[in-house]
């Protein structure tokens, strides 16, 4: 017995000593804590193997093994027979604070009690987990115990603070003398309005209940009404939920309620969102109600404003994404888009809008007066043509200018077939060779004028016609959907060009001999010249398809068939190599504006001698209405 007591002082000695030089122990698992000395730590690794015994540092198991003398006591059995977790070695044992003692006496993180995993041997950290609460003590959340009596007493005795909550106060009954805080808690009446917060949440202090008092004597209060508060019916499609209080059934009295109004899903609430009643008195002017919601679509076309109820005022609100019925919404066109009707108000009715309004992008627009520049001409004016797209193909590491082409969304442009297509392997070439650049005026990739107006965009799909077969079928067919990876953003100087697909009435209006239709391109300027560096457009005259292949030679002729159409003057004005893929506009006006349509891709021009461009000859177009079930597929508005 007196050895047993000597052995047991030198372990309790051993523990204190560790704990006061290494800061921190613990238990099970993480054994001891020594952040700061490795060395300590695997000095006190487990020595079953070791001959020498010896304490302090080591403790023998009843059968002869050997440990370290920090395993014993700690929850964990280590010894083959369980000799150093008994009730006989560590009775004597005192836990530090926020640890529990287990009924053998061993000591255990006060976190591990209840948690559902055995860490005192003897199993006492998970006995009586059901009582738990009602016992004499409380778990908090993060794992500490408090007394039982300090739970919901609108102190925090829990260091995070869960001894103070809804979850653990819910369904408490206070006493007579006693003031029900919002999420439960218990405090003594007179603490009541008395400028000190009582309860965790400061409920009792409140301004819509302090100013509901009647001043007594001195700076005591007292309420108006020694009354109940009746618990009301629950709105339509809706209920009202007690705080910190179990649920009610509509009729049940209380000194104290505090509702929260909730709805069911698609409908919205109107009203207060709290309610207050005390003895009685109701702390609001009338009960809210759930009404039926519509779910505006958020788009990058229209923006909503919703109506102040006011019989007197024309201000409006942001609206949110749920409005209830009897809201008024504003719908109007974002910038860069319009619509061709008036929008009108929004209603909602029966948990539906009665229209979606639509707006369509800008399109087809000139934000300055046109010059006729190309062969011969001059310089064109930034975003004079706002569609013209620049197609770059890469050619050694810089990208070079091979195309034109009309963008017709944020992330589709139209060109030529034959600007992607690989002559020699009768095939497409690679998405990844190609970059779209739009807002440009100079035909340089890194021009420094275009910084702070060009958009540049990789290309994610190339959709050709899937009859176009190149040289091979004299380029019928020559018409090219560029899909982009990064959509362009619509400014003053980049808009789409407006497509009518399905009105081939007003298509063949616009195709009349003699109209100008507006094209633009960084092509030759003149007989021999090289590229543009510069943006060039011209109007070019509508040409009937006859007149033009009597015009021609035979060969010229034969790149005529296949519903082509013709446009160009024979007088030294035309589109020359390095204008392919651009797009052909009519102007038509509609509602007051001018807007420009695409009706055609430039497709093919007679060369001069050599190489040279033919000023002279007519141009022909892909007919871009011919592949409307193409376009369709990729055209996104």
């Amino acid at each position: 017995m007196i050895m047993l007591q000597v052995k047991k002082k030198a372990t309790v000695f051993f523990v204190a000593f560790f704990a006061a030089v290494f800061g921190e122990i613990t238990y099970k698992d993480q054994r001891i804590a020594s952040q700061n000395d490795l060395t300590s730590y695997q000095r006190l690794e487990k020595t079953e193997n070791k001959e020498d015994c010896s304490p302090p540092f080591n403790f023998r198991c009843q059968n002869g093994a050997c440990i370290n003398s920090i395993r014993s006591c700690d929850g964990t059995v280590d010894c083959p027979d369980g000799s150093d977790e008994t009730y006989r070695l560590c009775r004597g044992n005192r836990c530090p604070m926020q640890w529990f003692r287990c009924a053998y006496g061993a000591c255990v993180n006060e976190s591990s009690v209840c948690n559902g995993v055995r860490d005192c041997a003897d199993y006492s950290d998970e006995q009586g987990c059901r009582e738990y609460d009602k016992g004499f003590s409380f778990k908090c959340d993060n794992g500490q115990l408090i007394d039982t009596f300090s739970r919901c007493d609108g102190v925090m005795h829990c260091r995070d603070g869960s001894d103070e909550t809804a979850r653990a106060c819910a369904g408490d009954g206070c006493s007579a003398h006693q003031f029900k805080c919002a999420y439960g808690a218990c405090v003594d009446r007179n603490a009541l309005c008395d400028r000190v917060s009582d309860c965790a949440d400061g409920s009792d202090e409140t301004d819509l209940l302090c100013t509901q008092m009647i001043p007594r004597t001195g700076t005591s209060l007292v309420p108006k009404q020694l009354l109940s508060c009746v618990m009301p019916e629950h709105p339509a499609h809706g209920r009202y939920v007690p705080r910190g209080q179990r649920a009610l059934r509509p009729g049940a009295a209380e000194t104290l309620l505090v509702l929260d109004a909730r709805c069911e899903p698609g409908y919205r609430l109107v009203g207060s969102k709290q309610l207050i009643c005390y003895y009685g008195t109701w702390l609001t002017d009338s009960f809210p109600s759930c009404a039926r919601t519509c779910k505006l679509e958020e788009s990058p076309s229209v923006e909503y404003r919703c109506r102040v109820d006011s019989p007197h005022s024309d201000e409006t609100r942001p609206c949110q994404q749920y409005e209830a019925e009897g809201v008024v919404v504003q719908p109007r066109c974002r910038a860069h888009y319009y619509s061709a009707v008036e929008l009108g108000y929004m209603c909602c009715i029966n948990g539906q809008w009665n229209y979606k309004p639509k707006c369509a992008a800008e399109c087809g627009t000139l934000p300055a007066g046109p010059n006729p520049l190309m062969a011969g001409g001059e310089p064109a004016a930034r975003g004079e043509v706002p569609w013209h797209s620049g197609v770059y193909m890469y050619k050694l590491q810089t990208p070079k200018l091979i195309c034109g082409g009309s963008l017709i969304s944020h992330e589709v442009v139209l060109s030529a077939a034959h600007c992607f297509w690989d002559e020699s392997k009768v095939k497409k070439l690679s998405e990844s060779l190609f970059e779209i650049a739009v807002g440009k005026l100079y035909s340089d990739w890194n021009h420094p004028r275009d910084a702070g107006h060009a958009q540049i965009s990789k290309v994610k799909e190339i959709h050709l016609s899937p009859d176009f077969m190149g040289q091979e079928l004299l380029l019928q067919d020559d018409l090219a959907v560029v899909v982009l990876v990064t959509p362009f953003e619509y400014r003053l100087h980049v808009r789409p060009v407006c497509l009518h697909l399905d009105d081939y009435a007003f298509n063949e209006w616009q195709l009349r001999e003699g109209n100008l239709g507006k094209v633009a391109g960084w092509g030759q300027t003149g007989v021999g010249d090289a590229k543009a560096d510069i943006l060039k457009v011209v109007d070019l005259p509508f040409v009937p398809t006859d007149q033009c292949m009597r015009a021609g030679t035979r060969g010229e002729a034969q790149y005529l068939i296949g519903e082509k159409i013709c446009a160009g003057f024979a007088n030294g004005t035309a589109l020359c190599k390095g204008d392919s893929g651009g797009g052909l506009a009519f102007p038509a006006q509609v509602q007051g504006v001018t807007r420009y349509y695409i009706r055609g891709i430039v497709s093919s021009s007679p060369h001069g001698r050599g190489n040279s461009c033919n000023t002279k000859a007519f141009t022909s177009f892909e007919k871009v209405m011919k592949h409307a079930k193409m376009i369709k597929l990729y055209w996104r508005q």
